[in-house]
Formats: structure tokens, sequence, C-alpha cells
């Protein structure tokens, strides 16, 4: 008698596919053998424990009895490696015996070559499908719990050397090659093989499993986060946007419905930055040296060139062609810190059909709608560290000065002092 496990039936070869101690077998069985299940859920199923009494032959090992002894959720396989095909793969089992196992989302499964004698553990649905638990080495077989090893893992810099379905290899500054598994869904199709990246692994089941990988270009978890930033000339498709990188790969994003893209023309040089989502990619923001569209659906427009008398509501710029760039301004917007025919740079707010003035920025000065003043000071001047009586004074330079040029707010606050020249609030 031999105990078992119902893998698979052939009713035209009347023969049962077992899997038996972690070895599989192939019984062959006899007119009156009972069947597969059927819809109508009679006889044999995938799943169902069973004993058989066997009989040896030159040909092959005969039933003389199959007996039903209860059902099996997990079981242990063994089979050749015949190829990867999209959330799962086949498997051959003795001989012509062909299964296909499933590859749930986030499972790690090692990056199995067709024709590789692989073992592993399944889960057998009621419906007679197979689904990928885990994979066994050698040592682990006939084991029934895999081993943990703590610590937080570790980071790897190096080139791509290698994407495969289920791994990833980076080659090392020291010449070394890491590998680590990647688990089922993780999408890596905004890395290429031979661009520098960092990787983060950690140990599970006995493996380095890649949780984080990143580039110049963007970043992407196993938990199915990630974005992408890129430069280049812009092409759209139907839904989509796709950037050409300076390394040559093209990276695409889906475009949600809504989205109106109309001020940046296919072709214009632009930066687009999109997030991971359940089908890839998804458009995020854009930017290009007239133009910029955020996540929320803020749309800025930009114009540079010299600046023009102001009428009215009207702040417009000349620019270089001869065209001029024109958004309203409310009337208490200070333009005082400019000089008409300086070249002046605007970033104004779309709203339906009126652009309002956000920021007006000089070579030195810069003006928010907020009422906010930046101060750009050019140079290296010498500054001596002296204590300032005039605490007003010394609020007001903190409120109007950033740090700029390599030097901070003291000695621009000491050159303010000496100069007189100290804004007002």
């Amino acid at each position: 008698m031999r105990s078992g496990c119902v893998g698979k039936h052939d009713p035209a070869l009347r023969r049962v596919i077992l899997s038996a101690g972690g070895s599989v077998i192939a019984v062959r069985t006899g007119r009156a053998a009972r069947s597969l299940a059927s819809a109508g859920g009679e006889g044999l199923a995938p799943g169902d424990r069973v004993l058989v009494r066997i009989s040896l032959s030159a040909e092959a090992t005969w039933s003389t009895g199959i007996q039903e002894t209860g059902r099996a959720r997990l079981v242990e396989l063994e089979g050749i490696f015949l190829q990867s095909e999209g959330n799962g793969f086949d498997v051959a089992v003795v001989e012509h015996g062909r299964i296909r196992v499933e590859v749930p989302e986030g499972a790690l499964l090692l990056d199995f070559e067709p024709g590789d004698q692989i073992s592993m553990v399944v889960l057998i649905g009621r419906d007679g499908t197979f689904t990928f638990i885990r994979g066994l080495d050698e040592g682990e077989k006939h084991k029934e719990k895999p081993r943990h090893k703590g610590g937080e893992g570790s980071e790897i810099h190096g080139v791509l050397a290698e994407k495969a379905p289920y791994s990833v290899t980076v080659r090392t500054e020291d010449d070394r090659r890491v590998e680590c598994a990647v688990p089922s869904g993780m999408d890596l199709s905004l890395f290429r093989v031979g661009e520098r990246v960092k990787i983060h692994c950690v140990s599970r089941e006995n493996r380095d499993v890649l949780v984080k990988i990143h580039s110049n270009y963007g970043w992407v978890k196993a938990d199915g986060t990630g974005e992408l930033a890129a430069h280049g000339a812009l092409a759209k498709g139907e839904g989509t946007v796709s950037v050409r990188r300076e390394d040559g790969m093209t990276v695409s994003c889906s475009v949600p419905i809504g989205v109106d893209l109309t001020l940046f023309p296919a072709g214009e040089r632009v930066k687009l930055h999109c997030r991971l989502g359940v089908s890839g990619f998804v458009f995020a923001s854009i930017s290009s040296d007239s133009a910029s569209l955020d996540e929320h659906g803020v749309l800025l427009l930009h114009g540079s060139g010299l600046l023009q008398e102001r009428t009215g509501v009207l702040v417009s710029v000349r620019r270089p062609d001869g065209s001029s760039f024109s958004c309203n301004a409310p009337a208490d917007f200070d333009l005082t810190h400019f000089t008409f025919g300086e070249r002046v740079s605007l970033s104004c707010r779309v709203d339906g059909g009126a652009s309002t003035l956000l920021k007006a920025r000089s070579e030195r000065y810069e003006v928010g709608a907020d009422g906010s003043v930046e101060v750009y000071l050019h140079g290296h001047p010498r500054c001596e560290d002296r204590h300032v009586r005039d605490r007003s004074r010394q609020r007001r330079a903190h409120r109007y000065v950033q740090r700029s040029g390599g030097y901070g707010p003291e000695c621009i606050r000491d050159r303010y002092e000496r100069e007189g020249a100290l804004p007002q609030a």
C-alpha cells in the first residue's frame, strides 16, 4: 500500500499522478478505477488523499485499488520547469504530465530556467488549480517550516547586470555579483540593464529578496509603490504619454481621463513625473519652460522677457521673439522692486479662461502674490561678526532675506546695515 495525494488524472492514459513523500509517481489504473471529479462532483479530485494498492510490472506501476482517505490543501511537487507565461508557469511531472501552476501577487519565485528540476509546495484548489506557495531547496525537503533570518537587510550600489522575471543581479564596484529574488508582480520596467542602481534586499525564506530598487530616473518598492521622473522629448499616444530618456530608453505613463495636456505639444522637451499604480505608471505632473501641470490639476504658465509698463490689472513682459506674455495681477501686487525694461520672469496660474500672477522674479528679487519678498545677492562680501542691537531690524532682515551664494542671513544683514538698505516691513 502507498499513501499519496492526487495531483492529476489522465483519463485517456488511465493514469493518476500522485504526490507521495516529496516525490511524484504515476500509477496506471484499471477499467474499474474511479475517474477524476467531474462537474457533478463524482470521482477523485486534485488534493484528495488516497491509499493505493500497487503492483509492479516491467512496463509500469499499476494500481489494483484506490481508497480515498481525506483531502489535502498543501502538497509538495517535483518536476521539470518548462516555461513562464503570464502569471504562472508550466511544469512537467512524471514523463508527459503537464501541470499549470499559478503565481499569486507578491509570491517569491526562484529564477528557474527551462529544463531545471524543481521542487515546490503548492496549494490545490477545489477546482483543480495549483497555486505556488514556495520553492524547496534540497535541504528543505520534508521540512514543514522554512527558516527565517532576522536583520534589516542590506543595501547594494552598482550596475544592474541582469534583470530576469524573478531575480535581479547587481555588479558592485569591487566586481562582486549580488543576486536578489524579485517578488511576483513587482514592476521593474523602469530599469534597464547597464544603468547604475541602488537595491535594498532583506532575507526571507533563506533568500535575499528585493524590497526596493532606485536609480536616477525613479524608484520602485515591493509593496507596489513607485515613482519615475524623466527629462526628454514628449510623445503622445492614445491615453498615454512617453519621454525618451537621455540613455535612449523610453518610459510611458497612462493619462487619466480629464487631464488636458494640449499646452504641451509633442516633441517639446519636458520633465515627466509619474506614480506607479495597479496597472503600471500613471501620470502625476509635467513641466516645460513655458508651462507646468501638477498632480492636483494646477496649471501654471511661465513667461520671461523685458518688463513693460503696467496697464490696469495686466502685467506684461516682451519675450525675445517679440511676442507679449501677460497675466492679471492684484492691485496690491508690489512691482516697485523691478524697473521697466528689466528682464523679469512671470509665473501665472490659469483658472478657467483667466490667468493670475503668482510670482515675479528678476536677477535680484522675487515677489509673490502673498506679499513675500526674497532678495538674492551675488558675490562674496567680507563680513565681520558683530552684535546687532536693533532687534526689530534683525527680524525684518530674517523675514526678507534667504540664504544664497554660499553665505547666510547674518552676513547679508551686516551688509544691509552698513549700506542702510534694510527692507522695511
